[in-house]
């Protein structure tokens, strides 16, 4: 019940128990504001506490006064962000009406992004054939629920989601609209049989928890359940896993929290042993982050030369080829991008590469095939006619 604010050399600078007279109650969330301003989601106090860098209490943010609002929803803030505009983002507990949104003046300004359940068509059909007791166990099915988000400085807001085996990651646009490329792929590892969940057997899943978003739109998603570290680029590809559970440096118990520092190190908070774990990237994923950095700046010739660096440590970093792919793409250089893309096992790639060097090869001989077809055409034409002229010679 206490918030700690460290230096970068982790000696502690303030010590937050208590805002506005009252002590801090099972406090879930934080967001720090460019000059440092601390918002915290005081969650068993129902309110969000604003403390200035020096400690003292700004103002705090309660259930608004809104009809809009669906008040069967205690006000339970759990995480927080603040978009560009100076509009709070929060994440309530067990709520799936998605993200509510506050303005400076605690004012509602509505949902966005909601959760439902999906339908499927498995659960029908069991329903149909299950037992009263199974019946009963998949009425009690909840709706997958936000865990975390964050806001990046263009508006977009990424966030992770409990409770469902697929879409565990979302970009959202500012309206809500989920923009991610990767629509309807799994995250993280999943081991155990879709049907057998559905019938109460207990299985792996991935629980991601919380996110932390580079600038360059690395994502770094924390998983519960393995206390693994799984890093994503901004088009959904994995770059790589690390971490793990243990009681070691670099293991966790309960992995709860991850943020990234300016300097590009990720803490990982552990709520079990209480520690914070600090990890430096290594030069080789700092290579795949200057590679991708190029890329998405659109320099793409340039982005090929750290790519084939990372390929002379590691010939098998399937990223690197499916990178030099991209990059080929980008240039037109289609027989190199299904080389790359061949490497990586990438057949969508692969494939993509294919049907532009098909489609070079039907616009510089279009011409040629067009006259090739007339003539085939008229040839056959004059074959046939011939054909008559002789059936009727012979009276057929």
């Amino acid at each position: 019940n206490r918030v700690l604010k460290f230096n970068a050399d982790w000696e502690i600078q303030l010590v937050i128990t208590e805002a506005d007279g009252r002590p801090l109650r099972n406090p879930q969330g934080l967001y720090v504001d460019e000059y440092g301003y601390i918002f915290i989601a005081d969650t068993d106090n129902n309110r969000i506490v604003n403390i200035a860098p020096t400690g003292e209490y700004v103002e705090s943010f309660v259930k608004p006064e809104s009809a809009l609002y669906d008040s069967r929803y205690a006000f339970r803030p759990m995480r927080l962000s603040i978009d560009p505009v100076g509009q709070i983002y929060m994440i309530n507990l067990e709520d799936y009406h998605g993200f509510v949104i506050l303005d400076a003046e605690n004012n509602f300004r509505g949902y966005v992004a909601p959760t439902r359940l999906p339908y499927s068509f498995l659960d029908k059909l069991i329903e149909y054939f299950a037992t009263p007791e199974q019946k009963e166990r998949l009425a009690k099915r909840m709706p997958p629920i936000h865990s975390s988000l964050s806001i990046c400085e263009r508006g977009t807001i990424y966030s992770t989601t409990r409770r469902t085996g697929i879409d565990q990651l979302k970009r959202f646009s500012n309206i809500g609209v989920n923009i991610f490329p990767k629509q309807g792929s799994s995250f993280g590892e999943t081991r155990g049989d879709y049907v057998l969940r559905r019938f109460g057997v207990e299985v792996l899943e991935p629980d991601f928890v919380d996110l932390a978003v580079d600038p360059m739109g690395v994502i770094s998603l924390l998983d519960r359940t393995t206390g693994k570290v799984y890093q994503y680029d901004n088009d959904g590809m994995l770059l790589g896993v690390f971490a793990g559970k243990g009681t070691w440096g670099g293991k966790f118990i309960s992995p709860v929290s991850i943020a990234q520092d300016s300097r590009g190190a990720l803490h990982v908070l552990d709520s079990h042993s209480g520690a914070i774990h600090v990890f430096q990237p290594t030069a080789f994923i700092r290579k795949v982050h200057d590679a991708l950095a190029l890329y998405y700046a659109g320099k793409y010739e340039e982005a090929v030369g750290p790519w084939q660096e990372i390929l002379a440590i590691d010939p098998n970093y399937s990223v690197a080829h499916i990178g030099m792919g991209k990059a080929y793409m980008k240039q037109e250089r289609w027989q190199e991008a299904m080389d790359a893309y061949k490497a990586a096992d990438d057949r969508t790639g692969y494939s993509a590469a294919f049907r532009e060097i098909r489609k070079a090869f039907f616009r510089q001989y279009f011409g040629l095939l067009l006259l090739l077809a007339m003539v085939l055409l008229a040839g056959a034409a004059r074959g046939f006619v011939l054909l008559r002229k002789a059936q009727r010679s012979q009276g057929i």
